[in-house]
């Protein structure tokens, strides 16, 4: 079985945002002449159908075999560009994963360190250690180890084919990710895992018990702007602060206005927490424009039977509600490699496994794109506007 290559270091060239090696005009300049290879025919500014001014983009891949559409949001106009056609390439590798493939059931594999039923899998999945399953080559994150990971956890269709498959595993687009270099890459995906674990404890608690973060006590500049653009636009938010034991930033933002009376929210997770505030409020505003734009073949029908029957502003906060300062310190590297040690020595220190990844960037030297995997960190697959892609 070949391996992946090895995770490789880089010190941080943009930090407004989101931290990533290079600034995002240099990525869109390595990646613009490679769209047509990817089939994306259209690159989209959707900011312009929603009140509030956040930027959001899309782009577009008509041969698509999962979403045709996919969406990018940023506090500039490049960055959120630039995410919406890095998350169309992530799609296109995963759909067409080039990798060698050994086969066979798990019980042959004497040196597997995690358990399949310790991956998300569908209700009633039928995954045991004598199921056949095509393997690819994955590697550990921090010891750097081979790891054998199941081809249909990583791979993403919705192709019809002629042939029988048990219901396995949850197929979806949490854990993969894009970047620079594939250890910027992996340490997104991680960001998301987080993210998505985070969201599974807040989702389950009754809103009284939400703990929110005091608006008034944000001092990043990016984070300020963003909230005054919704504060311009007659919009109600709430910060939710969703960190959990893992002990990385993780914050929800919920959004509302009388112009568009449907509650929508996004969320985002960082070692700095600047950044993950800031994911949170663009991506609240994303989501409010994918179903403003009706583009997004992943948007659940009953989002749109809501606009018949209008949702109320949500109630003030109760008296003894729990609200906290924004004042979580800033626990980000100068370099991407040392956030991705830190992220996964947290992830084997909490959960007792080690985070691993697939990497799916096929040779691309310009950019990567990993399928990240962190053993026993919950996912609810109807989070949100979570892109699920249905079992094969």
């Amino acid at each position: 079985m070949s391996i992946a290559p090895a995770v490789v270091g880089g010190h941080k060239g943009h930090r407004r945002g989101t931290h990533r090696l290079v600034p995002p005009e240099q990525t869109w300049e390595r990646v613009r002449p490679l769209l047509p290879d990817f089939g994306i025919t259209r690159v989209a500014d959707v900011t312009g159908l929603d009140t509030l001014g956040i930027p959001v983009y899309q782009a577009i891949r008509p041969t698509s075999a999962t979403l045709a559409v996919s969406q990018g949001k940023g506090v500039t106009r490049t960055l959120a560009k630039v995410s919406a056609v890095m998350e169309m390439i992530e799609f296109a590798l995963a759909e067409q994963v080039d990798l060698p493939v050994d086969r066979g059931p798990t019980a042959d594999l004497t040196d597997l360190p995690y358990g399949l039923r310790e991956l998300q899998l569908v209700p009633g999945s039928l995954v045991s250690d004598s199921v056949v399953l095509d393997w690819v080559a994955g590697r550990q994150v921090s010891s750097r180890r081979a790891v054998p990971v199941p081809l249909a956890y990583v791979r993403m269709t919705n192709e019809f084919v002629r042939e029988w498959s048990p219901p396995l595993f949850e197929t979806s687009t949490n854990g993969l990710a894009s970047g620079n270099s594939l250890d910027e890459a992996v340490l997104h995906g991680l960001y998301e895992l987080v993210e998505r674990d985070c969201l599974t404890d807040v989702e389950s608690q009754p809103r009284a018990e939400h703990v929110r973060i005091d608006a008034d006590s944000v001092a990043d500049d990016d984070c300020r702007w963003l909230m005054d653009l919704m504060r311009a636009a007659d919009n109600w938010f709430e910060i939710v602060d969703a960190t959990n034991d893992l002990d990385l930033p993780c914050y929800l933002v919920n959004l509302w206005s009388p112009s568009f009376p449907i509650l929508v929210s996004g969320s985002g997770c960082h070692l700095d927490p600047a950044v993950a505030l800031n994911r949170a409020l663009t991506e609240a505003a994303q989501s409010r424009l994918a179903i403003i734009s009706g583009t997004r073949e992943s948007i659940p029908e009953q989002v749109y039977l809501l606009q018949n029957t209008s949702q109320e502003r949500p109630e003030p906060l109760a008296d003894d509600a729990k609200v906290r300062r924004f004042d979580r310190d800033d626990r980000s590297h100068d370099t991407i490699a040392d956030d991705l040690a830190a992220v996964s020595a947290i992830l084997t220190h909490r959960r007792g496994r080690e985070p691993f990844y697939v990497d799916l960037s096929r040779g691309h030297s310009g950019f990567a794109v990993a399928k990240a995997i962190a053993p026993g960190l919950r996912f609810e697959a109807a989070h949100g506007l979570v892109e699920r892609i249905a079992p094969r």
